[in-house]
């Protein structure tokens, strides 16, 4: 029995009283009356422990934690929990919880992740990102997670509260399981639902309004018995990604049918794919419903590919199964930084300019089992480091080794002291002012440590997290030198451990665009052209024109794989086959107009 009898008394008077107002309530037929909004605090000895008084705090002040009808409201910036246990039932978990009143302030960002041990189990909803300038990040590692309806990005109530669109669940191992109730995902603000291991099944609909599905690997499950909604609202975009495993492969999205409302962008990712070969997979697969005609020409028109060679969609000969074949481009690790030895920066040096980041070196984690790049003192704001500061040793240039371009990788966290202060520990990563920018040949700014157009993050435990950079604009010039700013905004009472900066290019020689050249042309209508192309490699071959070949320079021009069209700008991929060769359809209106074949 945990606690002494004075708490074990307290704690029990107080269950008591609980059941007293529950009687009370349904007495009069008022069931909510009973229940309580519990906060939590994380002001516990272990912030992880549920049954912890000091962990949580309800509207009237009283210290408990949520069971029976409560709500377990996540409404602290920065507060985040890992929860290995199995907690009591209780009627709503809300993760990423925001203002309720104004949409002034900051982001209110936390997370909840549910590890092996843990059980989650709400009678009410699961909700992740709630009310203005709520971000919620909910992690099913391992755990599992029971729940009658799950809400990514809604407003809560309020007509027009907005949500942070960087709410994210991740599903990597363990189990949800939603019940009587529907997903819905992206309500009122774009939301991201991603799926790389373990299983989640949807008894009802996934409601897909507005943001990202995002299937990783072959590892996870999605199961939807009822309605895979692939849109709700016209005027909203819902991209499903699938992102090949480091296989191959990928995991297969099973529903009983399926609609379409809005607009689709469909994403065949090879970015973290190590193999060349060709992949054939099923991406989605209906039970009792078929795609139609005019649906699969709006899915292969919604078709985008990264980092693969190739690609095309088809259905199965019952039609309900949406197929995919395509070949990756894999990818190397070019250069690497692992900080593993004592003392040794491996190249990186503190900046000339200024004195804000003092001692740096490489030595034990506070804890864990790492090895770290960190400073002995943060003296200023905007501390900095670098390696080839200025692009000064062109010794010290990282050639891409023959492919483009691909990523930059780096596992970082920040700590509320300096490393070798009593009582340090790790914190919430500050994502403000945070900049990582490379030389190719100038200097490139890739934006902040925050989720956008060139950076994804994902969190892991103890708050360490690896942000992953898009760095394909490079192309394949030489990477001259990197700046990293390691403490967002004005924290100069932080410091900073980076496990690891691993860099990563397409394949030695993968993926040279061959020359494709045009063999022939005849007019099919007025102002419709077909073309007849040898493309030995046609995803990297696009259509070029221009109207004068003395000013002006080539274009990349529209076409279609039919004469009706649509007309878009794509690849060659977007082609009908001709034997070996490939044929396209152009429209033009020019008196005279010169058509090539080039890189994108």
């Amino acid at each position: 029995m945990r606690g002494n009898w004075r708490d074990t008394m307290k704690k029990s008077m107080k269950n008591h009283g609980k059941f007293a107002v529950l009687f009370v309530a349904l007495g009069f037929g008022c069931m909510a009356a009973s229940a309580a909004n519990y906060t939590y605090q994380g002001g516990g000895v272990d912030p992880n422990e549920w049954f912890d008084d000091l962990n949580w705090s309800d509207a009237g002040g009283a210290a408990s934690w949520p069971t029976a009808a409560d709500n377990a409201l996540f409404t602290v910036a920065n507060k985040n929990m890992t929860i290995s246990q199995v907690v009591p039932e209780h009627a709503q978990f809300q993760v990423g919880r925001g203002n309720a009143t104004t949409n002034s302030g900051g982001v209110i960002a936390n997370s909840a992740t549910i590890v092996a041990g843990g059980v989650v189990t709400n009678s009410g909803q699961t909700v992740v990102g709630i009310l203005n300038k709520g971000r919620g990040t909910l992690v099913i590692d391992g755990g599992s997670l029971v729940t009658p309806v799950i809400q990514i990005n809604v407003a809560g109530g309020t007509a027009g509260q907005v949500p942070d669109p960087a709410s994210i669940m991740q599903v990597k191992s363990g189990s949800v399981e939603v019940g009587s109730g529907n997903v819905l995902l992206g309500p009122n603000a774009p939301g991201t639902l991603e799926i790389s291991g373990g299983s989640m099944v949807i008894n009802h609909e996934l409601r897909f309004y507005d943001g990202y599905l995002d299937i990783i690997g072959a590892a996870g499950m999605l199961d939807i018995g009822t309605v895979f909604n692939w849109g709700m609202q016209a005027s909203k975009t819902s991209e499903v990604a699938f992102m090949l495993g480091s296989a191959g492969g990928v995991s297969t999205i099973t529903a009983d049918s399926i609609s379409f409302v809005g607009t689709q962008s469909l994403v065949v990712d090879g970015s973290l794919t190590t193999v060349g070969t060709a992949q054939n997979l099923v991406l989605i697969d209906l039970v009792t419903d078929t795609f139609s005609p005019a649906e699969f020409a709006a899915l292969t028109n919604a078709l985008s590919l990264v980092n693969m060679a190739d690609g095309a969609l088809s259905l199965s000969g019952d039609s309900h199964q949406l197929l995919f074949t395509g070949t990756p481009i894999p990818f190397k690790l070019t250069k690497n930084w692992e900080f593993n030895t004592a003392g040794n920066t491996e190249g990186f040096t503190t900046y000339s300019l200024n004195s804000h980041l003092v001692g740096l070196t490489v030595t034990n984690a506070i804890n864990g089992s790492e090895s770290v790049l960190t400073c002995a003192d943060i003296a200023g704001n905007d501390p900095q480091f670098y390696y080839n500061q200025g692009a000064a040793n062109s010794a010290l240039f990282i050639p891409a080794g023959g492919g483009k371009w691909r990523t930059l990788e780096m596992r970082l966290r920040q700590i509320n002291a300096n490393p070798d202060e009593v009582g340090v520990v790790s914190q919430p990563f500050n994502i403000s002012g945070t900049l990582l920018g490379g030389f190719a040949p100038g200097f490139i700014n890739l934006a902040g440590i925050t989720p956008g157009p060139f950076c994804t993050i994902e969190a892991g435990a103890d708050n360490w997290i690896v942000a992953t950079y898009d760095i394909s604009s490079f192309g394949t010039n030489d990477l001259r030198a990197l700046r990293v700013d390691p403490i967002g905004g004005a924290s100069s009472n932080s410091n900073f451990e980076v496990d690891y900066i691993r860099i990563y290019s397409d394949e030695l020689n993968y993926g040279v665009n061959e020359p494709a050249t045009i063999i022939s042309s005849a007019v099919v209508a007025g102002g419709l052209l077909k073309l007849e192309i040898n493309a030995p490699t046609p995803a990297l071959s696009y259509l070029k024109s221009r109207s004068n070949l003395v000013f002006g320079s080539w274009t990349n021009a529209p076409h279609s794989d039919n004469a009706v069209g649509p007309f878009v700008f794509s690849n060659l991929t977007y082609s009908t086959a001709s034997g070996t060769n490939v044929l396209i359809y152009v429209q033009t209106d020019e008196p005279a107009e010169f058509f090539g074949i080039g890189p994108e």
